[in-house]
């Protein structure tokens, strides 16, 4: 029988039930403690969940949890999700002139941009889960709230609705990176 790992019931409700699908380096204080307990005993934790059909991985400063037991139809559902993501992440790059894990986010500053160029605010309310009648602020605060609850930013400030970049940003980019086609191709 295997011996149940330190902190695995904590780590598994924060990648699997938690608020956000990724651990970070530079989350909360809470998620930076669960990531480096499993950074410690990723080993232990992987043999405990594989017999569940869970592996906790790995990626640059984030980890996250995949099922392997997955049905094609929730596999199909990720890559639209990913490929969303991808469209979200590549937006805001270019709106805020780079979109790295501990930069800083801030609305105004997309909804400034999106003001004075056209084709970014639409691409950013065609990314929004906001309705057709929202206004460019609740669209931005939908593509901001999104990218919070699945664990990519965290918020600095309420008021001043600030965010930072996580680490879990580099899974999006290692996305991007896997996706880049050749000229030609």
């Amino acid at each position: 029988m295997i011996e149940t790992p330190p902190f695995i019931k904590e780590v598994f409700e924060s990648l699997g039930k938690g608020h956000s699908r990724f651990l970070s380096n530079n989350g909360s204080d809470k998620e930076q403690r669960l990531f480096e307990k499993t950074a410690r005993y990723l080993d232990d934790y992987n043999d405990y969940l594989a017999g569940l059909g869970f592996e906790i991985i790995p990626g640059d400063g984030y980890f996250y949890m995949t099922n392997e037991g997955e049905a094609s139809a929730l596999i199909s559902d990720k890559l639209s999700r990913i490929v969303k993501l991808i469209s979200l992440y590549n937006l805001l790059t270019i709106i805020l002139d780079g979109f790295e894990p501990g930069s800083e986010i801030v609305a105004s500053q997309i909804e400034q941009s999106c003001m004075y160029d056209i084709d970014h605010k639409e691409a950013l309310k065609g990314l929004s889960s906001a309705g057709v009648d929202a206004s460019l602020s609740d669209h931005v605060d939908s593509n901001l709230g999104r990218l919070l609850a699945m664990g990519y930013i965290r918020e600095e400030s309420a008021h001043e609705r600030r965010y930072k970049g996580l680490s879990s940003l580099n899974y999006i980019r290692e996305w991007v990176a896997k996706i880049q086609i050749e000229e030609g191709e």
